[in-house]
């Protein structure tokens, strides 16, 4: 039978040409020029939510001693919690309400990006509480 978190961690790994990918995209405007800037700036945000979505495809008990830290910090991480909770509403909130606006045709633009870069940081909001869980039952046995 094969070892499915190997295999989902070994796919996790995508991230990085997705995240250069999307660097490319964000430095575009400045070197070629701006013609069309809030699509450039729209792909690197799709492409990072993206990237960030597979970075939470990771395994998850293969972290460093400095990160075993962090999450075993139950204060801190109830504070991370909150805001990556905050940060995810206010993303689709913004996508959304940019999504079926008309006045302002750049963030028009940037509403899928903006919408995809929400679901990413979901991801990782999902992939902290996991790890979190894992720390706290580890120091518990």
């Amino acid at each position: 039978m094969p070892n499915y978190k190997e295999i989902f961690h070994r796919i996790s790994h995508v991230q990085y040409p997705l995240l250069i990918l999307g660097l490319f995209y964000a430095y575009k405007p400045l070197i070629f020029g701006n013609e069309n800037i809030w699509q450039d700036y729209n792909y690197c945000l799709v492409y990072m939510g993206i990237a960030i979505s597979f970075t939470s495809l990771s395994d998850t008990k293969r972290q460093s001693k400095w990160a075993e830290k962090l999450y075993k910090n139950k204060k801190f991480m109830k504070g991370f919690f909150i805001y990556l909770l905050c940060l995810i509403l206010f993303l689709f909130a913004l996508g959304f309400y940019s999504l079926y606006q008309d006045k302002v045709e750049a963030l028009k633009e940037l509403a899928l990006g903006i919408i995809v870069l929400g679901i990413g940081v979901m991801g990782i909001l999902r992939m902290s509480i996991e790890i979190t869980e894992y720390y706290n039952t580890k120091q518990d046995v």
